[in-house]
């Protein structure tokens, strides 16, 4: 009922509303005058404007072209009013422009391009293009419909976002290039790091076997012709142990060099003796190398496809012994050859560096000295020269004293070490007047002392020297205790090398190392070293400062413990317990974890386990990012994707077939209730109303205002 009232009250009303049309037409006559003022005012605005202003009426014709228009597209007013519009327009848009405005003027349907801004190209009166912002509206005139088109022109907005551009490929260039940069010095820094990693493992190696070598050689000072055959197998088991060989022996020649008087052998565990083929083999090599005056030759075959050439040895023979590589060096006295020492293996191929073999050398060197005393170890046993002539043929520095601390001897190379001209001059001398300075003086006596009252041994005892050209050195002492028959001890002997350039050495791996240590101090991503009970051997500063905990707090400690268990993380301890001792290698882990101190996070977890040869143990390094930040943004990406593509199907809800009254114009939603227009388009896209009044409705409610404003015809009535 009420809306059948408010039908008949709105006809009523229009019925009104024709009645007061037709008074005004009557009356609008005296009132037109003042509207002619009123739209040269209007046209002088748009003139003003700053934008190009066109407007074009139902046929498709110019009716506005602006002062801005006349500048923009250089052709005068008076020449384009009433034309069409492709005199502005470039031939590949005036086809399906002339189709959109054929189309929107026949029907007064709005195209896509009505109510938006559009960039487009337009054309000057010179047949030059430029870049335009163009906005296009339309209404409704009393003679019909029009367009209107305000029109910016963008060259200089384009040229700089051309410029722009420019800067920013340029910029991408930059940084790829320092990017390539960076990469190529990374690979570098790795390869030099690999390198003094590499050098260092030698270097440690060298000095090992020096130190092995050194040891071997004073452990035989004390022998007597009798212990030296029982210690030579000592000897090549712990030289054959330390190269990681299958087998280490001694082979020495008859007189006449036509077999193996005596064999010296050790085997690795498994590994069977050899047998004669091979001896003969040994034998047969070096006979004929000493026939072509190849004497001092070493025989090296790392693998079963080098083979040696210029050797005479028969290649079925080495089938035959079934071994994988052979290193033998010859044993020469006096120009002469009196045997081999060698290594072998049957179960690997191995390749000897020059500085292995430079030392093996010299342990072949010590065996020649070792036989040659031996030969001769009852003559020169009698002999009171007998500990000197030994001694001069050690590369060692040899001194020996009393229990009183008295030198009673020494070697060659000792004496010139304290300036001495002969070893005869050192007798009857105490430190005090060979070292340099009362306090290594009270140091030296200090552990003869102890090495007399405990009858043990001590070995490398390191510590600084003066030498005789006022040079300092470093020096590896040993001191062993000297018994008489009885086995009592009556003294000590003792032997020390330079190991000055040791020392310089160990000092650049030093700092080599505390260089790479720096480097990985500046690293963003957190590095923990473990070791295998899981306990922290060392931390980069971003882990630290990250977690907030100190290097004394963390280093030593098991992982799992540090900060009061935060690091008991299930996922992690998995990681490290379970699967890491199975791959070797994990990477791209993600772990959750509440800290107190930094709250929820989320880490990334890459892990690798590290074998260390030389101490046959292994380390885990573990690298931890935290992507917590990285996480959000994406999670916040993905919202704000989401609420799009909702908003995109809540505008869809408009397609289809919409219910209007065709009096108040309201819209009925799928409830059956009605809405105002503007209210139903609001909810149901992204779009906004503003208010003005048409001519009709202020006719229809504002009468007196309309008969001031009202033009002298009726045709001139305007939208406000």
């Amino acid at each position: 009922m009420q809306r059948f009232d408010r039908e008949k009250e709105l006809n009523n009303e229009s019925s009104s509303v024709e009645k007061d049309r037709k008074y005004l037409d009557a009356e609008s006559a005296p009132l037109r005058g003042p509207m002619v003022k009123c739209e040269d005012c209007f046209f002088t605005v748009i003139d003003a404007s700053k934008d190009a202003i066109i407007a074009i009426d139902e046929h498709g014709l110019i009716n506005i072209f602006n002062i801005a228009a006349e500048k923009m597209f250089g052709h005068k007013k008076e020449d384009v009013l009433g034309k069409s519009l492709d005199i502005i327009i470039p031939d590949d848009y005036r086809e399906i422009h002339s189709h959109q405005v054929k189309s929107y003027l026949t029907t007064g349907k709005p195209d896509g391009a009505i109510g938006k801004t559009v960039t487009l190209t337009a054309l000057r009166s010179d047949n030059t293009f430029f870049p335009i912002e163009l906005s296009l509206s339309s209404g409704h005139h009393k003679s019909g419909i029009f367009v209107l088109a305000i029109i910016r022109d963008i060259t200089k907005r384009k040229h700089i976002e051309e410029e722009l551009n420019e800067y920013r490929n340029h910029l991408e260039e930059l940084v790829k290039n320092r990017t390539d940069e960076l990469k190529k010095a990374n690979e570098k820094l790795q390869k030099e790091v690999a390198e003094r990693k590499q050098a260092q493992e030698d270097l440690c190696y060298r000095l090992l076997m020096e130190q092995l070598v050194a040891a071997i050689s004073t452990h035989f000072i004390n022998l007597t012709p009798s212990q030296i055959d029982r210690e030579i197998y000592w000897a090549l088991k712990a030289l054959g142990e330390f190269v990681r060989v299958d087998r280490c022996f001694v082979d020495l020649y008859s007189d006449d060099l036509t077999g193996i008087a005596q064999t010296y052998e050790w085997c690795n565990e498994g590994i069977q003796p050899r047998s004669d083929r091979f001896k003969e083999m040994s034998f047969e090599s070096f006979s004929c190398s000493m026939e072509q005056k190849q004497l001092f030759d070493y025989i090296h075959i790392p693998g079963e496809d080098e083979f040696p050439s210029g050797k005479k040895i028969k290649k079925e023979v080495w089938i035959a012994c079934d071994m994988k590589s052979l290193f033998a060096i010859p044993l020469v006295m006096n120009k002469s050859l009196i045997g081999l020492f060698g290594f072998s293996s049957d179960r690997a191929e191995k390749l000897w560096k020059e500085e292995d073999i430079k030392l093996l050398k010299m342990v072949g060197e010590f065996f020649v000295n070792l036989f040659d005393r031996k030969k001769n170890d009852e003559e020169l046993w009698k002999s009171r020269n007998m500990l000197q002539v030994v001694l001069d043929s050690i590369p060692a520095r040899v001194f020996w004293k009393n229990s009183k601390s008295v030198y009673l001897g020494c070697n060659s190379l000792f004496a010139s070490d304290r300036g001495l001209k002969s070893p005869e001059e050192v007798t009857g001398k105490t430190d005090y007047e060979l070292t340099g300075g009362k306090d290594k003086a009270d140091l030296s006596r200090k552990s003869d002392r102890r090495v007399i009252k405990t009858d043990t041994p001590e070995y490398h005892l390191i510590e600084s020297q003066i030498q005789s050209d006022g040079k300092q050195a470093w020096i590896d002492t040993n001191k062993i205790p000297l018994h008489d028959t009885k086995g009592n001890v009556i003294g000590i002997i003792g032997t020390y090398e330079d190991i000055t350039e040791q020392k310089k050495s160990e000092q650049q791996l030093r700092e080599a190392r505390e260089y790479a240590e720096s480097i990985i101090h500046t690293m963003r991503d957190c590095l923990v070293v473990l070791n295998s009970d899981m306990k922290i051997v060392s931390a980069n500063q971003s882990f630290y400062r990250t977690f907030n905990v100190s290097p004394s707090e963390a280093e030593g400690q098991i992982f799992y413990d540090l900060n009061g268990g935060q690091w008991n993380i299930p996922e992690l301890k998995n990681l490290l317990d379970n699967i890491l001792p199975e791959e070797h290698i994990v990477e791209n882990v993600e772990v959750n974890q509440d800290f107190p101190s930094l709250g929820q996070r989320t880490m990334v977890v890459n892990a690798k386990k590290i074998y260390r040869e030389t101490m046959d143990t292994h380390l885990i390094l573990l690298s931890i990012e935290d992507i917590t930040e990285i996480k959000k943004m994406t999670e916040e990406k993905n919202r704000l994707i989401n609420h799009l593509q909702q908003s995109l199907e809540h505008i869809n809800t408009l397609k289809g077939l919409i219910p209007i009254c065709s009096s108040c114009k309201k819209i009925r939603d799928d409830n059956g209730f009605w809405h105002q227009v503007e209210a139903y388009i609001e909810e149901h896209s992204n779009a906004e109303f503003s208010h003005g009044i048409c001519p009709e409705c202020l006719v229809n409610f504002y009468p007196e205002y309309y008969r001031q404003k009202c033009l002298d015809k009726k045709d001139r009535l305007n939208v406000y």
